[in-house]
C-alpha cells in the first residue's frame, strides 16, 4: 500500500534530515537535543509509514537507499 503523505508526521522528516546531514544517529541526536534511542525510534516509525528501509548499512556509513532522499536533503538545507 502506498504511504499517505497527508498523515505523515513531519517531525519524522526532521529527524531523517538530521541523520542524513550528520550521517549518524548519535550525532543527529545531539543536533536535535534528544537521545539516540529517540532518533532510532523515529526512524523506525518513518520506515513503517513509508514502507521503505531508508538506509542501506555499509561498512563505513549508512548510505541513502534511493536518490529521492537527496532531494529531501537539499530541501532541508533550504529550510534551515
Amino acid at each position: 500500500m502506498a504511504p499517505s503523505f497527508k498523515q505523515l508526521d513531519l517531525n519524522l522528516l526532521r529527524v531523517f534530515a538530521a541523520v542524513m546531514e550528520e550521517r549518524s544517529a548519535l550525532r543527529a541526536s545531539r543536533l536535535l537535543c534528544t537521545s539516540q534511542s529517540a532518533v532510532s525510534h523515529a526512524l523506525a516509525r518513518l520506515r513503517d509509514q513509508l514502507g521503505d528501509d531508508l538506509f542501506l548499512r555499509t561498512r563505513r556509513v549508512s548510505s541513502q537507499r534511493h536518490a529521492r532522499w537527496n532531494s529531501l536533503r537539499r530541501s532541508w538545507r533550504r529550510w534551515r
